[in-house]
């Protein structure tokens, strides 16, 4: 009894304080309940749509990678010309004047449009042969 009316007495001060503070409809700590729960391996409707979000971008990332490997083999068949061709035209979109300019500055030679097309079916077919694909599609 007597270890019982100390502990209380001492907690007194403390229960002051706590007079007129807003209760919840039960006892516990809210934030304390959803620490257990996640730590326990609970996971929110929230979490696991962003997993399977995730996944998805995941399985996206993978198929990119592999694209992207198969696309730097067959770059590495080409000459260096070629390959800048290649790069610039196919690959970056960019049009013919704009190419023919940066090609003449790039290695000091004025070619053609069709002379750079030509070039460009050259290294195209050294691609498809690289990939396995008989003719152009």
């Amino acid at each position: 009894e007597f270890g019982r009316e100390k502990v209380a007495n001492a907690a007194a001060p403390a229960l002051r304080f706590y007079e007129g503070m807003p209760r919840g409809d039960g006892p516990g700590d809210p934030t304390a309940g959803l620490a257990l729960r996640l730590a326990s391996g609970w996971e929110g409707e929230d979490i696991g749509q962003l997993k399977a979000e995730l996944r998805e971008v995941e399985q996206e990332l993978a198929l990119r990678q592999r694209s992207v490997r198969y696309v730097d083999a067959w770059l590495t068949s080409l000459s260096e010309r070629e390959k800048w061709l290649i790069q610039r035209q196919v690959l970056e979109g960019e049009y013919w004047r704009s190419i023919l300019d940066e090609y003449e500055q790039r290695y000091q030679l004025r070619v053609s449009q069709d002379s750079l097309a030509r070039l460009k079916a050259k290294a195209m077919g050294k691609i498809y042969r690289a990939a396995g694909v008989e003719t152009a599609v």
